[in-house]
């Protein structure tokens, strides 16, 4: 099976969904994530032949996808604020609206050294992100789920900060 063969594939096993509202495009980041190369690259080899492993992979990600499970859960990563962040099961996916929570943090009129606690942290990556765009804010972040501290605390290792995490249930 070449590349664009696995993309038809994984298109016409989709449905075009509320979760799914292009499985074209949903088909080809899934393949890409499984090779683990750009959809770019994809595109320019449509003719590549996928390793058998890869398409392994591929068409277990696609019976799981069928299935109601999440992509990024899938994949174990999601793009936020242009950074990626390792999310699991024990974690919520990053929504594309979560962002405006960013930039509207970022905005406000806060002292030079703010404090800010990330409550229900999941994977961290508000807390990370805000640590990572102001080096100056104290920001610490809790939840009440170890494993999603665990995610959260492998995130701001990958970025580079420093995030202190309580595990607490408020």
């Amino acid at each position: 099976m070449n590349t664009e063969e696995a993309i038809r594939f994984g298109q016409a096993e989709l449905p075009a969904r509320g979760g799914i509202p292009d499985p074209r495009r949903e088909a080809q980041w899934l393949l890409a994530a499984a090779w683990g190369v750009d959809e770019v690259t994809l595109r320019i080899h449509p003719e590549r032949e996928v390793p058998s492993d890869v398409e392994e992979r591929y068409r277990s990600w696609l019976e799981r996808r069928l299935a109601g499970e999440p992509a990024h859960h899938l994949t174990g990563r999601c793009r936020f604020w242009g950074r990626d962040f390792e999310v699991s099961p024990a974690v919520l996916v990053p929504r594309p609206e979560t962002e405006l929570a960013i930039e509207v943090a970022l905005s406000l009129p806060l002292t030079r050294n703010a404090r800010v606690l990330d409550v229900g942290t999941g994977s961290g990556c508000i807390a990370v992100t805000l640590a990572a765009e102001r080096a100056s804010w104290r920001v610490a972040a809790v939840d009440r789920s170890p494993a999603a501290l665990a995610t959260a605390r492998r995130n701001a290792m990958r970025h580079g900060v420093e995030l202190p995490l309580w595990l607490g249930d408020l």
